[in-house]
């Protein structure tokens, strides 16, 4: 299952679809799995950045989008260790 996000063109004024990083929508996403997850988009310079907190796992990771528009591009920046067990 992918997921994605809604996106604006201020220029046009046309709303799209981004999609997110694969790997975080086939390993964690899911109906039952999804309220454990949290995801905060955000622009940088001329990127997407996903930070998504997992719960359940207890960890934050951080993917960039390094070339806008393009899926393939996504990349993990970082993943954080949080919670009890760490």
């Amino acid at each position: 299952m992918k997921y994605g996000f809604l996106v604006f063109d201020m220029v046009n004024e046309t709303f799209d679809m981004m999609i997110g990083p694969n790997h975080m929508s086939i390993e964690y996403v899911s109906l039952k799995d999804n309220r454990n997850l949290n995801r905060s988009v955000w622009g940088l310079r001329d990127t997407i950045v996903v930070v998504a907190t997992f719960a359940r796992k207890e960890k934050v990771e951080v993917w960039i989008m390094k070339e806008y528009g393009v899926e393939e591009s996504w990349n993990m920046l970082c993943s954080i260790p949080v919670g009890s067990n760490n």
